[in-house]
């Protein structure tokens, strides 16, 4: 059975240069006609859930249409972004038509998250958070795990607020972008373990999900789309 998730590469254009990144290579975006086409295209299809991401999607100036659209044609609607160009205004145009936002945060504090994210995106990301808690959007947030963050990750469930609807920890994979730096990000399944076990005996007061870069299940649950 075809997956009724599409994960959604909107553009390829991004404004960070993540050294694990597994985005898609750089190559022209289609036009806001043909993206609205194929949000046709999905409906046909029943696709039942798409996300909008990159790259990172907010660098399009039509993604509030597009968002808009899929929400009219009956789709859950999720837009997976960096945060940097996520404001108040954008979130209070997209409240009525977007389902979830996912967001990234791979420390625990602006020090720590600066070894893998551009400085100030931490308290940017927690600005959004806080913004975000009192909208009806599902909120999930995204983290890395790598030799990097490995030794704190844990301490990312204390800083995210009780609020949010999931975290999602995600083992690095060498695919894509990242295969060429595999021996700086790789993280070993028995090092992943660890982290696994550490976190599961926080009792979060939100879902957690650990995601394996061998994740089978997972990763045919959806269909990329470039």
């Amino acid at each position: 059975m075809e997956p009724e998730i599409i994960v959604w590469n909107i553009t390829h254009s991004c404004n960070m240069d993540c050294g694990y990144c597994f985005g898609p290579e750089k190559m022209p975006d289609i036009s806001t006609r043909e993206a609205l086409d194929k949000i046709d295209e999905f409906k046909n299809q029943g696709i039942k859930r798409i996300v909008f991401t990159g790259g990172e999607p907010l660098l399009r100036s039509d993604i509030v249409e597009l968002v808009q659209k899929t929400h009219k044609a009956g789709i859950y609607t999720v837009l997976h972004t960096n945060g940097i160009l996520l404001t108040e205004d954008i979130i209070n145009q997209l409240e009525d038509s977007l389902d979830q936002i996912n967001l990234p945060l791979d420390g625990y504090n602006e020090d720590t998250n600066k070894k893998l994210r551009p400085i100030g995106h931490f308290d940017l990301v927690m600005k959004h958070l806080d913004y975000l808690k009192d909208k009806d959007i599902k909120v999930t947030v995204s983290t890395v795990a790598c030799p990097q963050n490995k030794d704190y990750i844990e301490k990312i469930a204390e800083a995210l607020p009780a609020y949010i609807d999931k975290w999602r920890i995600f083992q690095f994979a060498a695919v894509g972008k990242a295969r060429p730096v595999k021996q700086e990000f790789n993280l070993s399944d028995d090092e992943f373990n660890r982290i696994v076990e550490k976190i599961k005996k926080l009792e979060a007061p939100f879902k957690v999900q650990f995601i394996y870069n061998n994740d089978d299940e997972f990763t045919k649950s959806y269909r990329i789309v470039d």
